[in-house]
């Protein structure tokens, strides 16, 4: 399980999330119905909700996109296009042995307290690779 922690130059969270290519000059995938939307830590940080490094944010919120009856092409995808480096701060963590499992969260299964506590000790790089 592959979790990212990132905090936005404006919050997006709201927005629909799509997969930029790697010099993010276009759009290379699109969400289907999204159900899950990022999860706010503390200090403005957010876990999930995006493809990664290389994410982009339409001008739509989920819900509209979501209630979209007709799926829209790339093309109309592209042109809702608003922000193609959201991020002030990124982090990866390839969790192979889930460490940051956590059972008793039903909604998300990670252990949000101890996310929460690396960030307000600022150990959030003992874990976590910056990219950003």
């Amino acid at each position: 399980m592959i979790l990212y922690l990132y905090k936005f130059k404006v919050d997006y969270s709201q927005n629909v999330p799509v997969e930029l290519s790697t010099e993010k000059s276009r759009i290379t995938s699109a969400p289907g119905f999204i159900d899950e939307l990022p999860l706010k830590l503390i200090d403005d940080y957010y876990l999930g909700g995006t493809f990664g490094l290389y994410t982009g944010y339409l001008s739509i919120t989920i819900e509209e996109y979501n209630n979209n009856e007709v799926p829209l092409s790339i093309d109309s995808i592209s042109k809702l296009l608003i922000e193609n480096d959201p991020f002030i701060e990124f982090y990866q963590f390839e969790d192979k042995n889930y460490i940051f499992k956590d059972e008793n969260n039903l909604e998300y299964g990670i252990d949000t307290s101890f996310l929460n506590t690396l960030i307000k000790e600022g150990n959030l790089e003992k874990y976590f690779t910056r990219l950003k």
